[in-house]
C-alpha cells in the first residue's frame, strides 16, 4: 500500500458518518455543534469562545479542509500536485463569488466572509475588490469582464470558465485521471444545466444571452443541444430535455418545485456518489486523493447548511432534505 493511500485511508476514517450528522443536526444552537465539533477531526480547528459566532464556526471548519489539502501536497509531483493546488483554488474562487454577490447587491463585507482572503481589508464596491486580485491567475479574465460592463452574472461566469478551463487543461498532463476528466466534463454539464435555470428560467434571459453563459467543454452536450435546453421555456420544459441523460432523475423532482438550492444540492447528490466511487473503487491512488478532497467539501457543506438550519430553528426533516447524502 503506498503511503498516500494509508493517509487518506486514515483521513477517511476521520470523516463524519450519518449519525454524527444526526446528532450535529439535533442541536439547540450553533454553540452547540461547535461543541460537538470539538470532539471531532474538527476540534483544533474550532475556537474555544463560549458564544461563537456561525461565521466564526464556518471559517473554522473551512480552515480544516484547507489545511488537509495542503497535507496531501507533499506526496505527489508534477503533474498531480499541479492539479492539486488548482482544486485547492475552489475555496478561493466560490470566495470571490460571495464577495461579489455581496457587494452588487449593497451589502457590507466583514472579515468572516473573507475566508481565504485573510488579510483584514474591506472593500466598498465591486471595482475596489476585484482591483485588489492584481496578481491572482484569474485577474486578468475577471477584470476584463467587469471593465466590459459585465454584470454579476457573466463574472460569476468568467470565475467558472477559469476554474473548469484551467483544471481539464492541467488534467490531460496526468495518466492517471481518465476517469477524472470525465467526471469533471459531467460537472461542466451540471454546471451549464444551472446556469441555464437561472438564466432562462428565473431571469428570463434570451436564448442567445444565456448561450453567452455556458461552458463549451462539457461532455454529454454539443452546442446545438445547448441550444435546446437553452430556449426552454419553463422547467418541465427542460427536464423532459434531459430525458435519456444520466442527470435526468437529478433534476426530474427538483427543478419543478424545490428551488435553486436545492437544485445545487442535487447535482452534489450526483457527484458525491460518483466521488464515493473513487475512494471505494480506486484505480490509483490520485483517484483515491481527488475522491477523498471532493468528500471533504460535501461534508462542510453539510455542516454549513447544519448552522443555518440550527440557527434558522428550521425543521429537521425538512433540513435533511437540503445535505448532501
Amino acid at each position: 500500500m503506498s503511503a498516500v493511500v494509508g493517509k487518506i485511508g486514515f483521513l477517511l476514517s476521520k470523516l463524519l458518518d450519518a449519525k454524527e450528522m444526526e446528532e450535529l443536526l439535533s442541536s439547540g444552537s450553533v454553540p452547540e455543534i461547535a461543541d460537538k465539533l470539538r470532539k471531532t477531526a474538527y476540534g483544533k480547528f474550532v475556537p474555544n469562545i463560549e458564544d461563537i459566532h456561525r461565521r466564526d464556526l464556518e471559517a473554522a471548519i473551512q480552515r480544516r479542509y484547507q489545511s488537509e489539502l495542503e497535507s496531501l501536497e507533499k506526496y505527489f509531483t508534477f503533474p498531480e500536485k499541479s492539479i492539486l493546488k488548482h482544486i485547492m483554488m475552489r475555496c478561493e474562487i466560490e470566495t470571490v463569488k460571495k464577495v461579489l454577490r455581496i457587494l452588487t447587491a449593497g451589502d457590507e463585507i466583514e472579515e468572516r466572509f473573507l475566508i481565504c482572503f485573510p488579510d483584514g481589508k474591506r472593500y466598498s464596491n465591486v471595482q475596489d475588490f476585484i482591483s485588489s486580485l492584481k496578481g491572482k491567475p484569474y485577474y486578468g479574465m475577471l477584470s476584463s469582464v467587469h471593465g466590459a460592463g459585465g454584470n454579476l452574472a457573466k463574472m460569476e461566469n468568467s470565475l467558472d470558465y477559469w476554474y473548469f478551463s484551467h483544471l481539464l487543461r492541467k488534467l490531460r498532463l496526468s495518466r492517471r485521471s481518465g476517469r477524472i476528466i470525465k467526471l469533471f466534463k459531467d460537472q461542466v454539464d451540471l454546471t451549464n444545466i444551472m446556469w441555464i435555470y437561472r438564466a432562462k428560467i428565473l431571469f428570463g434571459y434570451e436564448k442567445e444571452r444565456v448561450m453567452n453563459l455556458l461552458l463549451p467543454f462539457g461532455r454529454r452536450f454539443k452546442m446545438n443541444q445547448l441550444e435546446d435546453l437553452a430556449s426552454s421555456k419553463s422547467p418541465d420544459e427542460l427536464v423532459s430535455k434531459l430525458k435519456g441523460t444520466p442527470y435526468y432523475e437529478y433534476f426530474e423532482s427538483s427543478l419543478k418545485s424545490l428551488g435553486e438550492f436545492l437544485i445545487e444540492r442535487y447535482i452534489d447528490r450526483y457527484l458525491h456518489r460518483k466521488f464515493l466511487a473513487f475512494v471505494k473503487n480506486y484505480m490509483n491512488d490520485f483517484e483515491m486523493m481527488i475522491g477523498y478532497i471532493h468528500l471533504l467539501e460535501y461534508e462542510l457543506k453539510n455542516i454549513v447548511t447544519i448552522i443555518e438550519a440550527v440557527r434558522y430553528d428550521m425543521n429537521r426533516e425538512t433540513a435533511k432534505e437540503y445535505l448532501v447524502i
